[in-house]
C-alpha cells in the first residue's frame, strides 16, 4: 500500500457558520492523504494507482459547492466523495483548513481532519 499525498489546495468558496461568510466568502486550504492498493510501485503505470491530478480535481469541485455552515461538514463529503470515485483507496484524510479565520485572536489557518476507510461503510 501506498499513501498519495495532495498539500494545500488553495481554493475560494461560500462556506461558514455566519450569514455574512456565507455571503463573502473565504479562502481555504485543502489537503489529502489517501490509502491506495496500488500496483504502481512495481509497474510503473499510471493505470495501476490514483492519479493526484484527478483526485485533486474531484476534491476540489466537492469542495466548493454547495455550501456548507461548517468545515467539519465539507471536509466529510470530501472524503466520501473520494472513496466512491476512486476503487483503489483504502482510506482518506481530508484536512481542511479557512486561512485567517474571523475570531478574535489572530490564528493563520483553522480548520479540521476527517479520515474514513471504505471498511466503515456499510
Amino acid at each position: 500500500m501506498t499513501t498519495l499525498l495532495v498539500r494545500e489546495l488553495e481554493f475560494y468558496a461560500y462556506h461558514g457558520y455566519s450569514d455574512e461568510e456565507q455571503a463573502i466568502g473565504h479562502r481555504y486550504l485543502l489537503s489529502i492523504e489517501a490509502v491506495v492498493a496500488e500496483s504502481a510501485s512495481q509497474s510503473d503505470a499510471l493505470a495501476d494507482t490514483v492519479d493526484y491530478g484527478q483526485l485533486s480535481a474531484v476534491a476540489l469541485a466537492v469542495a466548493q459547492a454547495p455550501q456548507s455552515r461548517m468545515v467539519e461538514h465539507v471536509a466529510r463529503r470530501v472524503a466520501l466523495a473520494l472513496l466512491a470515485e476512486f476503487g483503489l483507496l483504502e482510506s482518506v484524510t481530508v484536512e481542511m483548513l479557512k486561512r485567517m479565520p474571523p475570531m478574535p485572536v489572530v490564528a493563520s489557518a483553522a480548520g479540521v481532519r476527517y479520515t474514513v476507510a471504505r471498511n466503515q461503510l456499510a
